[in-house]
């Protein structure tokens, strides 16, 4: 048996078992025992598969009011965009 065989049957195991990360965002209730209750469900449904949540701070406001947090929001979101449409052009060449 050659030294990179038992590599190599890994990575053909993982390409027979692909899994993909799906992010999305729920708007609730601004109540604890809601989001309590959201998080215990898809707990439920997902299992392990649940990996990270997070709470996200209402920053509405601070967009209205601060010049350059909307400024630092316009920054950010473009580079996301630029870095999705980055993958998405060169998820092909992995």
């Amino acid at each position: 048996m050659e030294e990179n065989e038992p590599m190599d049957l890994v990575d053909r195991a993982e390409d027979l078992n692909p899994t993909r990360k799906v992010n999305f965002t729920v708007e609730i209730e601004d109540n604890i025992f809601v989001e309590a209750r959201l998080i215990e469900v898809l707990k439920g449904i997902l299992g392990s598969s649940l990996i990270d949540y997070q709470v996200l701070t209402n920053t509405s406001r601070l967009y209205d009011e601060d010049k350059h947090f909307r400024k630092l929001c316009t920054a950010y979101n473009n580079l996301k965009k630029e870095r999705n449409d980055y993958i998405n052009n060169h998820y092909s060449k992995l």
